[in-house]
């Protein structure tokens, strides 16, 4: 990383307040709009849905500039609204929660071939503030501003082997509405819609994003609260997803699967002192029945490269 940052580390203290109607409907489709302030500055930002997969992910956003830390509705026209809140009342648009933290920034850049990249590499810590409750943050945020997308991907696996990475699926405003109302948070994906007309790379592909994904979820759940059959439904996912890779050696040439199994074989091995931390934790112990904890160590060992 200090080879690499050209801008040296900038610090910035960034307020947050995050806007939704009573009955959350920005939520619902998938919208997050905030005024931050920054310094002396005041933006109003609004973030669409885009996709996201597994840690990765790609969302349109718009940024206004305000002379006051008050919510300008009249922005919020024209292409950047989505179709789908055309009727809402923006009026019925109320403060819901906040996120404040310290931003740590630079700039990585560095040439990837001919081809050059440049990542901002955010270590935000601070807190989501929903009324009483609040949750930490702790997070390195990386987001690509030029090159490939497989070199932010590059990027977070380097990173990854040296410090207790690992990829997360839920932003600070999902956080923020999980905190504001416990239900909100979704721990199952949509499931793949597969065809006997879909490409084999195609339907595997899409069946792996989506165990690779839910296992996240899972794990950033049992990482909140604790509970035992969240860790049980996490070990149980990634199971399948080993499973998924031992499938593909039946289609897919010997030498990639050997590769991608050892691929997911290092990242079992990586996330196994979370596992053992589960089976070792005295809350869970005394709050899973005996046979779950037999399994769990049937299947620490049976997952062992």
């Amino acid at each position: 990383m200090k080879k690499r940052n050209k801008s040296g580390w900038e610090r910035r203290e960034l307020m947050n307040q995050y806007f939704d109607t009573p009955e959350r409907d920005l939520a619902k489709a998938k919208v997050a709009l905030r005024l931050r302030r920054d310094g002396e500055e005041v933006i109003q930002t609004l973030k669409t849905r885009g996709q996201s997969i597994a840690g990765l992910s790609e969302r349109n956003e718009y940024d206004w500039h305000l002379a006051k830390a008050k919510l300008d509705v009249k922005k919020l026209e024209g292409e950047c609204w989505p179709e789908a809140l055309a009727e809402l009342d923006k009026k019925t648009l109320k403060p819901i929660f906040t996120t404040d933290f310290v931003r740590e920034r630079a700039e990585i850049a560095w040439g990837r071939g001919k081809a050059k990249v440049v990542i901002e590499a955010a270590l935000d810590l601070g807190f989501v503030i929903a009324g009483k409750q609040k949750e930490e943050i702790c997070e390195l945020e990386l987001e690509l501003r030029e090159g490939e997308p497989a070199a932010l991907l590059e990027l977070a696996a380097e990173l990854a082997e040296k410090l207790a990475l690992m990829p997360c699926d839920i932003s600070k405003a999902e956080r923020g509405y999980r905190l504001f109302d416990a239900n909100s948070y979704s721990l199952s994906l949509p499931a793949p819609q597969l065809s006997a007309e879909m490409p084999l790379d195609d339907a595997f592909a899409a069946l792996g994003w989506h165990l690779l994904g839910s296992s996240q979820r899972l794990a950033e759940q049992y990482r909140f609260n604790g509970h035992w059959r969240l860790l049980q439904d996490w070990v149980a996912q990634l199971i399948e997803l080993r499973a998924l890779l031992s499938s593909l050696g039946q289609a897919a040439p010997r030498q990639s699967t050997s590769e991608l199994r050892s691929a997911l074989d290092a990242l079992l091995e990586d996330w196994r002192p979370l596992v053992q931390a589960g089976l070792e934790d005295e809350d869970v112990r005394k709050a899973a029945p005996e046979q779950f904890l037999e399994e769990l160590e049937d299947v620490r060992w049976a997952s062992s490269p």
